[in-house]
């Protein structure tokens, strides 16, 4: 049960990744444009196959708790992925390097 839901707690950064990369500088509407449609072909993405491989391993292992587990693992790289997001200080620097 922690394991989903440290899973579902991955979605609390949905919000922020509609809106953040609005607050890059120098970034045009398109190309928030397409970074929002490829977040959302991905989700459906994600959804799709998280059932297909927790079921997979769970036929191969005979063990829905390892194939459950294997879900929760497989998020964890939202988690890692918002861990390597850049800092609002990276963002100041690398503007002010493309400034010069």
């Amino acid at each position: 049960m922690a394991l989903l839901t440290g899973m579902g707690m991955v979605w609390l950064v949905s919000p922020a990744i509609e809106v953040l990369p609005f607050e890059f500088p120098g970034i045009r509407p398109r190309e928030v444009a397409v970074i929002s449609s490829l977040v959302k072909t991905f989700s459906g993405l994600g959804f799709a196959t998280g059932p297909v491989v927790t079921g997979l391993v769970t036929q191969v292992t005979g063990s829905l708790q390892t194939g459950c587990l294997t879900l929760c693992l497989l998020t964890s790289v939202g988690i890692i992925a918002g861990l390597l997001y850049p800092r609002a200080q990276q963002h100041a620097a690398a503007a002010d390097v493309t400034r010069s």
